[in-house]
Parts: C-alpha cells; structure tokens; sequence
C-alpha cells in the first residue's frame, strides 16, 4: 500500500503479487456483487471495490484498478484534500 499526496490530492494505491484480474473482469471490477471467479474465493460478496467507488465519487475523487506490468493487481483512490 502507497499513499502520495500530490497537488490537493492524495493517492491511496494498493498492489498485490497474485494472479491479477482477469482481463475480462477489469471493466466490471467495480460493479456491486461483481467477482472474478468464484472458485479463486471462498468469501466475499463483491461489495469491496464498488465501495472503494462509492467513496471516491461521493468525495470529488476518481479510481481504478489494472494489472501490474509486473504481475500482481493494482487498485486506487485519488480523493481531494480537505
């Protein structure tokens, strides 16, 4: 996990080191109940990311969420300083 603050902004940014997202599975990463695969967990109800887009619209503020170069997925939250 990385925080920048930058320009009025804060950037709150999370990696893992997993298998990533699968790539079809990107553009719907933030919809409710929306879930990679159900075999990869056996918990969760696919709330975690569109909560995570909840708070950013709600403050101003904007995220995402793509595979790493590198292997492993990455997520966001840009929200403005207060």
């Amino acid at each position: 996990m990385t925080v920048h603050p930058a320009e009025g902004r804060v950037r709150i940014q999370v990696r893992d080191h997993g298998p990533g997202f699968p790539p079809g599975f990107l553009p719907r990463a933030f919809d409710r109940f929306a879930q990679a695969d159900r075999a990869r967990s056996t918990t969760g109800a696919g709330l975690g990311l569109a909560i995570t887009a909840a708070i950013a619209r709600s403050s101003g503020g904007t995220y995402g969420a793509a595979n790493h170069p590198d292997g492993g997925a990455t997520v966001w939250i840009t929200l403005p300083l207060r």
